[in-house]
């Protein structure tokens, strides 16, 4: 089913009726799409459950939140937890909007919706859907990349769904490149030291440039959203050349031009 089919059972049968929603929530699920796209109410077991996830978070946050360790909980505490998204997703939901899954989630439950189907037919119906379904391109990223990595799907699924040269991409290449651009934006995030930060980055720049390690495509996306919620990754990018600027992000990022400002 589509989007719009789904809005106008809604439409038809009473957005207002819970059991109603209930029913188009779950196809929603079933086919990959996105409940916020949906004028889907919340009930209050879902206010609720908002109200203790918050409170949840900020006990965490006083029990770890410390500006000088540099240990997982405390970094989650800094930049996680409580924070814009954090605060917006559970306006949203308290409001009576559906807050769409995050990236990772979204990608995750369609792989294992697609790995549930029973035959490779059924799979390739159903990683038509995700792929239609799914809006950004973070997610289908993430769900190629673990489709590439499970061996379980056979090829007759992806020339169905019409994705045969794609994963062919994916399983000889990309998502070990995918895998590394992800792990590195992961790793600058629980970074504090800027010296380091930047070490990490020319260390993946020297090996480009050496030809020991080809240039990641993902790097550039991975690590632009990186900075722009992390103060200190984006006080390392400012203190670097242009030369190194260039090689990351290329020279039309908004990055590079923050930089050249600063110099």
């Amino acid at each position: 089913m589509t989007t719009e089919e789904l809005k106008q059972i809604l439409q038809k049968n009473g957005s207002s009726n819970y059991w109603v929603q209930r029913a188009v929530a779950s196809l929603a699920e079933e086919c990959g799409i996105s409940v916020a796209d949906l004028p889907l109410d919340s009930s209050l077991d879902v206010k609720l459950s908002v109200l203790d996830q918050l409170s949840g978070q900020l006990d965490s946050m006083l029990e770890h939140y410390n500006l000088t360790s540099q240990t997982k909980e405390a970094s989650e505490a800094r930049f996680l937890m409580l924070n814009d998204d954090v605060l917006k997703n559970a306006v949203n939901v308290y409001n009576n909007g559906v807050q769409d899954l995050s990236e990772t989630d979204a990608a995750t439950r369609a792989y294992y919706k697609i790995r549930a189907m029973s035959g490779q037919m059924s799979k390739a119906c159903a990683i038509t859907n995700a792929l239609r379904n799914l809006k950004k391109e973070d997610a289908k990223n993430q769900l190629l990349y673990q489709l590439a990595m499970d061996n379980s799907i056979k090829s007759d699924a992806y020339q169905v769904a019409g994705i045969s040269d794609v994963m062919a991409e994916w399983k000889h290449g990309k998502a070990e490149r995918y895998a590394r651009a992800v792990t590195m934006a992961e790793s600058l995030k629980m970074m504090q030291d800027t010296e380091k930060i930047k070490e990490k980055l020319r260390g993946y720049i020297d090996r480009v440039d050496m030809g020991s390690e080809p240039e990641n495509e993902f790097m550039r996306h991975e690590i632009t959203k990186t900075y722009k919620k992390n103060t200190f990754i984006a006080k390392a990018l400012e203190e670097m050349s242009h030369a190194e600027m260039t090689t990351l992000f290329g020279s039309d990022a908004d990055v590079q031009s923050n930089n050249d400002n600063a110099e």
